[in-house]
């Protein structure tokens, strides 16, 4: 598999698998932005593939949701597997309570670091294809 169609991969599955988590949980993309220290824009186009999440980010999904970073990268993550919804729908008006609740500080467990090595190897590889996709038009 090409450099090019490996990335493609990447991101199909990785917007397949945040989505279904989202849904799994019954979350908005508002609430799931909120929980994940984003926003609803930017979980929009995680989920389309249009962005890849920042590996703080990653690593508080993989927390909460007890899922290897890797995984979401690579395959397509069974429903079955994602625990139910450990997070509560914010009500109107509480989505700073949401936050606050449901904040996790990243870890430093050696699978995490692992995992951190692997987004940051793959983000540089996307970021090269991207430059060599520029210099040929």
């Amino acid at each position: 598999m090409d450099k090019k169609s490996q990335v493609e991969s990447f991101l199909m599955y990785l917007s397949a698998n945040f989505q279904l988590v989202r849904k799994k949980w019954r979350l908005s993309q508002k609430a799931m932005g909120t929980v994940l220290d984003s926003n609803k824009g930017q979980i929009t186009s995680y989920e389309r593939g249009k962005a890849v999440p920042g590996i703080p980010l990653l690593i508080k999904l993989s927390d909460l949701s007890g899922l290897n970073i890797k995984d979401f990268f690579t395959r397509t993550i069974d429903v079955g597997e994602i625990p139910d919804n450990p997070l509560e729908e914010p009500k109107a008006g509480s989505v700073s309570d949401a936050k606050t609740k449901y904040s996790k500080e990243p870890t430093e467990d050696p699978q995490i670091i692992q995992q951190r090595k692997i987004i940051d190897h793959l983000l540089e590889e996307n970021k090269l294809l991207k430059q060599q996709l520029k210099e040929k038009k």
